[in-house]
């Protein structure tokens, strides 16, 4: 096996079996928002350091650089391998300074009080219902940028990520000592894409309550055409666009389930003309179960 072959292996240990695409997947934002999605028929990537989570993605590539130094140090590697690795670990410094993660959230929770609370100005907001299904319809064939990756909350298993990432790559180049430079070139590139990679989907236990799926997209920052710029009180946030061109998209299709927040509730009647333009089901629209006393203890 190739090492291509070998992170194709790696990379699908981090996809969602089959039955995930038929669930209905969850995304917490602004009525506005929702308007957009239709409208223009678009979905936002934001930034990954524009986020909540800011510090997460940090946390993610240091601990990525030392579990790289770790692993460097338990393996009985060759002159050769031992010279690459060195090669790699100047690079694994450099990790997520060539290219910029976007991201676009959704949550298995319908209807729950922290995602209100964090992510849709609680009493204004929409869960919307998306058959992810459809999303990854969005650039007319399944790609790696389009699979919904779950995101891993405990730090253990970020750890072992990293470590069973970098044993193969170093143990592939330890058996094969004949590598020329540029296939050794195109495993460090692999190798460090997809600890990058990782790096998107790893989060802090103590968002382990939000249940997140994220699909994500990668841009190369000498290449940054594509990225379009939000404010949000005066806070530029960078975002891309991923348009839902594929013909096979329909909007009654890609949203399955609409759940008002509280306070959108006087917008129901705005609302439901608004699903019929879009031809949506109006039995698919509710109002939010939830108890905001909860959250100010009234």
């Amino acid at each position: 096996m190739n090492y291509t072959e070998k992170i194709k292996q790696f990379q699908n240990e981090y996809v969602p079996s089959h039955d995930t695409y038929s669930q209905t997947f969850y995304h917490y934002t602004k009525l506005s928002t929702l308007n957009e999605i239709l409208k223009k028929r678009e979905l936002w990537f934001t930034d990954i350091e524009f986020q909540n989570d800011t510090a997460e993605f940090r946390h993610g590539l240091n601990l990525a650089k030392q579990v790289f130094v770790d692993v460097k140090a338990s393996m009985n590697l060759s002159d050769f391998a031992k010279d690459i690795a060195n090669s790699y670990e100047k690079e694994i410094n450099n990790m997520g300074k060539n290219f910029r993660i976007f991201t676009f959230s959704l949550t298995r929770n319908q209807d729950s009080l922290a995602n209100w609370s964090r992510y849709a100005r609680s009493n204004q907001g929409v869960s919307i219902g998306f058959d992810i299904s459809q999303i990854g319809l969005a650039e007319g064939k399944p790609t790696a940028s389009f699979v919904p990756y779950q995101v891993i909350y405990d730090n253990s298993a970020q750890v072992k990520a990293f470590e069973k990432l970098f044993k193969l790559s170093l143990d592939h180049i330890q058996k094969n000592q004949g590598l020329t430079k540029e296939e050794i070139r195109i495993i460090g590139s692999l190798a460090i894409a997809m600890a990058t990679y990782l790096c998107s989907f790893f989060k802090n236990e103590h968002f382990q309550d939000e249940n997140e799926l994220r699909f994500i997209k990668s841009i190369d920052v000498r290449e940054s055409n594509e990225v379009q710029f939000r404010f949000q009180n005066e806070t530029m946030i960078p975002y891309i666009i991923c348009k839902l061109d594929n013909e096979k998209i329909r909007s009654a299709n890609l949203i399955k389930e609409l759940i008002l927040a509280h306070g959108a509730k006087m917008n129901r009647a705005a609302i439901d003309i608004f699903g019929k333009k879009y031809g949506l089901d109006p039995n698919i629209i509710h109002d939010s179960k939830v108890s905001y006393r909860a959250e100010y203890g009234g």
